[in-house]
């Protein structure tokens, strides 16, 4: 059976290189007709002029591109260009603060997201080399021309260390054809380095076992999608979809176990954990009345997973509720089974071949992440 893989490329750019934008896509379609392309693989470019979303009114556009498409940290390889613009500023709320700062623009926000991405993908920058030029667009653009150009020249001056050495690299091109040639070539050597064998000598035990597939982005936003929502008491449907369950998640905690010598009351602070951090270690059972976050934890779970880090927030919690995403949980594929839901497609006898155990019980309230599971 012939391999399927799909190459999601993201093309992220300021509405300043409409012609550069418009010469990516054709390149990534042009790809897939090439012969060095394997049976099977084909390229798809992701951008919010290329790629259909639905545009919700309750949403603001960047809320409406970051819920209808890929995310350019979910995508094999993120393409950014610049030339004398940095992109227009995000609204409020729009947007999960990453290394853009509290104020981003669009362009800025998501070529951070790809690049602190546990995901890890090709990150290819290209700025132009002309000297920037006045438009009549420039007279209406929302930040001043100068201010532009200024912002792009900050960027890339952050491309460099103190001392002057490149940290990040980046291509410089002079015009639309340019550009493309040096697309075309750096698709291809993406081409060759995930069909190139290693090396026999160079390989270790552990890289000569197959790797696992990744999990489809797709999938992993639809996930997101669906555990993201929250109704909340008190709101309306607008209000509720635009405060989901990372602007409202609370931090769940629970305390160790009491060592030999420890005063109960007087230490009970001090034995306080994250369940997060503890579901990093081990399998947890978690058992809870109704109503005291069983079933939102596992949202907040799938969805930590999903997106591949936590998110931050506006407001900073106090430096013992700052959670992380455990690194081995880090790339796993996650999968949400509510009991209640499982419970209906199981009859007891199938359980009990199941377990081992006798099902004639009907399901309690509480949860078992079992983290050694390999679907978990």
């Amino acid at each position: 059976m012939k391999e399927q893989r799909v190459i999601q490329v993201f093309v992220g750019s300021p509405s300043d290189v409409t012609g550069e934008r418009e010469r990516a896509f054709e390149v990534i379609e042009s790809i897939n007709r090439d012969a060095l392309l394997p049976s099977g693989w084909r390229f798809e470019g992701v951008g919010w002029d290329q790629t259909h979303y639905p545009k919700l009114a309750w949403l603001s556009p960047q809320e409406s591109i970051n819920e209808g498409i890929p995310q350019p940290g979910e995508c094999d390889i993120a393409v950014f260009l610049f030339w004398k613009r940095i992109g227009t500023p995000l609204s409020p709320g729009s947007f999960t603060e990453n290394g853009a700062g509290s104020e981003p623009t669009g362009s800025l926000w998501e070529f951070y997201d790809a690049m602190e991405s546990p995901h890890k993908p090709w990150v290819l920058v290209y700025r132009c080399n002309r000297k920037p030029e006045m438009s009549d667009e420039d007279f209406e653009y929302p930040v001043g021309f100068g201010k532009q150009v200024q912002a792009v020249k900050e960027l890339f001056a952050g491309f460099q260390d103190s001392d002057g050495r490149y940290r990040t690299d980046y291509t410089g091109y002079a015009d639309a054809d340019d550009f493309a040639h040096h697309l075309e070539q750096d698709l291809k050597s993406f081409i060759k380095q995930q069909t190139s064998p290693e090396p026999e000598a160079d390989r270790t035990p552990e890289t000569k076992a197959p790797q696992a597939e990744r999990v489809p982005a797709a999938y992993l936003q639809r996930l997101k999608e669906s555990v993201a929502r929250v109704e909340l008491l008190g709101l309306d449907l607008k209000e509720s979809i635009t405060n989901g369950l990372p602007q409202v998640y609370v931090p769940a905690v629970t305390t160790r176990a009491q060592e030999s010598g420890e005063r109960d009351d007087a230490l009970r602070e001090d034995r306080r954990e994250l369940i997060l951090h503890r579901l990093g270690d081990s399998s947890l059972y978690l058992p809870g009345d109704p109503g005291s976050g069983k079933s939102t934890f596992s949202q907040w779970v799938a969805y930590l997973v999903a997106h591949g880090a936590v998110p931050s927030h506006e407001i900073a919690p106090p430096e013992e509720l700052q959670e992380r995403l455990p690194e081995s949980l880090v790339g796993r594929l996650p999968v949400l089974v509510r009991l209640r839901d499982f419970w209906a497609h199981m009859g007891g006898a199938s359980l009990n071949r199941l377990t081992g155990v006798n099902t004639s019980w009907k399901p309690h309230s509480s949860i078992d992440w079992t983290r050694n599971n390999p679907l978990a």
